[in-house]
């Protein structure tokens, strides 16, 4: 398949760029699960001090191992976060779990994912509620799928150079889906006929929709195994998702490039856990008619204005459609604002000219100040709601 040309080769290069802190303020210790009686060998990079802690589950790429993301593990350890860092049963040469590549697929790793996450939901050391997954190539795909399928348990996702062409590639060598060999040669790897079935038998775009929470992608424009247009489609599906792009940077990143994009993880997982202790996403509720939807509201003085309008109870808008884009309703008063030309997508909230709040289903351009971003809705899901006539949107405190 297209995606994995020359992926071992590139993967097996991963984790050479950093060298180990001379002061790491971590330990590792080895920890394994298992699946179907097979064993997955991992190891848990665990900060100093006393837990519970943070988590971020790191998952390898097609063909690789649990040493290629160990820059990422050892960056996110020194600063207090956990990371664990897994070989996939089957999942390449040179690991140290049991399996056979003839065996394995982007579902079987699914479940072997799974199987590390209940595992470590479970020790004293993690907290539950903080676990985090980034993965490489197929194992950013396979990261994307578990979080699509079971989110409540997921903080946040990153997903690098993700392999979202998989499927695609999979149409292609394989054309008739139930004539697919037993086995069959991929760079040189045999694999099995599980693999192209797994991977033909559901849309890696709807299970993105699945997952409300904050994803970060990132990508080298020059990649040439898994095109850069997969993920600015995913960009768009997953509802609270950014792009990150690395000019020149092909298939996997290397010096600079990987010490930026660890930092940039580092960053992501950070601001995640910051809000989450200020309780910034669950301090004010919003309905949009009978339905109420999830918001991530900005830190500005105009949403604190917001929710002191809702102090004595609710706050209730009357909407009117404008623009087969958007809906727009008077506040009734003016709030504080700090207008910038702003690009809004589907599910943004904004103050316009200092009294009216818009909420998008589609894109525009203008001078705005932001408010927040529903972050439980697709944009089809938007559309159904805001596109229907006249809404309400009922603003209330928790």
């Amino acid at each position: 398949m297209k995606y994995i040309k020359m992926c071992l080769v590139l993967l097996m290069a991963f984790g050479l760029f950093f060298t180990k802190h001379a002061s790491a303020q971590y330990r590792i210790e080895e920890r394994t699960f298992s699946r179907a009686g097979m064993r997955i060998y991992g190891e848990l990079y665990l900060p100093e001090g006393e837990g519970p802690f943070a988590l971020v589950i790191l998952s390898h790429g097609f063909g690789g191992n649990h040493t290629n993301l160990t820059a990422y593990a050892e960056l996110f350890a020194d600063n207090g976060i956990a990371a664990y860092v897994y070989d996939f049963i089957g999942g390449g040469y040179d690991i140290r779990s049991d399996g056979s590549m003839t065996k394995m697929s982007v579902l079987t790793e699914a479940a072997d994912l799974n199987s590390v996450i209940d595992g470590l939901r479970a020790s004293s050391e993690i907290d539950p509620d903080k676990i985090f997954l980034v993965g490489a190539s197929q194992g950013g795909f396979v990261s994307t799928y578990v979080a699509g399928t079971r989110p409540d348990d997921i903080a946040g996702l990153i997903a690098l150079y993700p392999a979202y062409v998989l499927q695609d590639d999979a149409r292609s060598q394989t054309p008739d889906p139930e004539n697919i060999p037993e086995t069959f040669s991929i760079m040189g790897i045999t694999v099995g006929r599980i693999y192209s079935a797994d991977a033909l038998s559901f849309d890696i775009y709807e299970v993105m929709k699945n997952y409300p929470g904050k994803v970060q992608i990132q990508h080298g424009t020059s990649d040439s195994i898994s095109p850069i247009s997969y993920s600015e489609r995913a960009v768009t599906v997953f509802p609270d998702a950014e792009l990150i792009t690395y000019q020149g940077a092909g298939h996997g990143f290397r010096g600079n490039t990987e010490s930026q994009s660890a930092g940039a993880a580092l960053d992501f997982v950070q601001s995640i856990l910051k809000r989450n202790e200020s309780g910034k996403e669950v301090s004010m509720k919003l309905q949009i008619n009978d339905t109420p939807v999830t918001v991530d509201w900005e830190e500005n003085e105009s949403v604190e204005a917001l929710k002191k309008l809702a102090e004595s109870g609710s706050l209730t808008i009357s909407m009117s459609p404008y623009g087969g884009f958007e809906q727009v309703g008077p506040v009734g008063q003016s709030l504080p604002r700090n207008d910038v030309q702003t690009v809004t997508g589907p599910g943004d909230i904004v103050l316009y000219s200092g009294n009216q709040i818009v909420i998008f289903y589609g894109s525009n351009s203008w001078a705005y100040t932001r408010l927040g971003h529903v972050t439980d809705k697709n944009t089809e899901e938007l559309t159904w709601l805001l596109n229907s006539g006249p809404v309400t949107l009922t603003f209330s405190l928790k």
